[in-house]
């Protein structure tokens, strides 16, 4: 029993030296479908909110098509906090897309846009830019 003593308590404080060194905060990643002129708040109470501004040209090659690049859709979004607002663009596509960015520990990420062009039919809703936040 004496012999298992030194070992429990050397496991004993690892353990505890482990948990202390972890950051332990209220952070999470949360997705959001943003119509454009729509703005969304923190879901943590951060105290911020990002609006989408606009979308841009959707040039990603639509589905029924032969294209020679893929293309790509640009969406500008404003960063709001305490007063400041800090305008963006994320894109998705190719060659040069963007698609997150980090404002004050707070990523932003552009998942996607819909409707994805169609050669075939016409769109059937509004266009809709889908971000991951994570704060």
């Amino acid at each position: 029993m004496k012999k298992i003593l030194p070992f429990f308590f050397l496991f004993a404080v690892l353990t505890l030296f482990i948990i202390s060194c972890n950051k332990q905060n209220s952070t999470g990643s949360f997705t959001y479908t943003m119509l454009k002129g729509q703005c969304i708040s923190s879901a943590n109470g951060n105290n911020f909110s990002i609006c989408l501004d606009s979308v841009g040209t959707d040039s990603r090659c639509p589905t029924g098509a032969v294209c020679f690049r893929a293309g790509d859709v640009f969406c500008m979004f404003s960063f709001h906090q305490n007063g400041i607002v800090i305008p963006f663009a994320l894109s998705i596509g190719e060659p040069y897309s963007r698609h997150d960015t980090l404002i004050n520990q707070i990523t932003i990420s552009l998942k996607d846009v819909l409707p994805y062009p169609s050669a075939t039919t016409p769109p059937s809703m509004p266009t809709q830019a889908i971000i991951e936040v994570t704060e």
